[in-house]
């Protein structure tokens, strides 16, 4: 048996026969006076008039919720041949709309479903007023789901789950909601000083302006690229390297052997690397930004 504290922060989801044991199992559970935090159905295949289903969302903190597709075939056979419809699918309202949530969804349109699911994910993780943030773009996007892992993408920096994350290919780079969606994407600098913006809304809304106590923004020095560069922990021990120059924990470091350079900043994240004369220029920016209180706050 969980603890209380690990069961009432529970969201049970159900499909199909899924939904009717749920409704079951939690029915059980409203007698033994056991909670959790909430029920979600996806077309349940249990009878719309089962005793069962009152008890069980009584077992819920929060509004239980029913998704159902008035085309599933599965359900449309569902109600042919039992002796009454399936959950949702008709005839009679369960319960009052302020003590249950049904949603109908249309074949291959599921937009407002998905906006619902978001919607209660972002109220799980208290995160609910992430929408309001101003987040300035670069390229056009449209807020799309990410499905392509962290493949091609390595994670810059992260904030209340807001994530800044640049391509290991192209460089460009790309800022996603808490809930894995792309708000915006363009180039290093633009989404750089993009996601500080957001790092500093966030920020404001938990702690007052006389107070404000931002984390380290080292990710937010910009710093000028030459080769092409995944932003990842040195692991060598720095043995085969000499420190040129250093700054507030940032290196510049040459090759004892090939000549070649590279940025650490004061994580040891290699933020650069690339000629001699390249990486001395671009140190010498990252010198000028950390001297000028980062040249991207506003």
């Amino acid at each position: 048996m969980l603890p209380t504290f690990e069961r009432e922060g529970l969201v049970l989801v159900g499909h199909s026969l899924g939904g009717k044991v749920l409704i079951k199992t939690l029915a059980r559970c409203a007698k033994h006076r056991i909670r959790v935090k909430n029920l979600i159905l996806l077309g349940a295949a249990i009878d719309n008039n089962d005793a069962d289903i009152e008890v069980a969302l009584a077992a819920t903190h929060d509004i239980p919720c029913s998704v159902v597709n008035m085309e599933d075939y599965a359900l449309w056979f569902y109600r042919q041949f039992e002796t009454c419809a399936a959950m949702g699918t008709g005839y009679k309202s369960i319960l009052p709309k302020t003590k249950f949530i049904e949603i109908v969804s249309e074949q291959g349109n599921f937009h407002h479903v998905i906006a619902y699911l978001r919607r209660y994910q972002k109220y799980c993780q208290n995160t609910s007023d992430d929408t309001g943030i101003v987040v300035p773009q670069d390229l056009y996007n449209i807020e799309l789901g990410v499905y392509d892992g962290k493949v091609w993408w390595s994670n810059l920096y992260s904030y209340n789950n807001w994530q800044l994350q640049q391509n290991n290919v192209t460089g460009h780079c790309r800022i996603l909601y808490p809930w894995g969606e792309r708000v915006a994407w363009g180039s290093r600098t633009l989404m750089f000083n993009s996601f500080e913006k957001v790092v500093w809304q966030l920020s404001d809304r938990k702690i007052s302006e006389s107070s404000r106590n931002i984390p380290n923004l080292t990710h937010f020095v910009e710093v000028p690229q030459d080769e092409i560069n995944a932003n990842l922990e040195v692991v060598d021990g720095e043995v085969w390297w000499n420190t040129i120059q250093e700054l507030d924990g940032w290196k510049l470091q040459q090759h004892k052997l090939t000549s070649h350079c590279r940025i650490l900043d004061p994580n040891k994240i290699r933020r650069a690397w690339g000629s001699e004369s390249n990486m001395n220029n671009s140190f010498q920016k990252v010198h000028e930004q950390i001297a000028t209180g980062h040249t991207s706050c506003w």
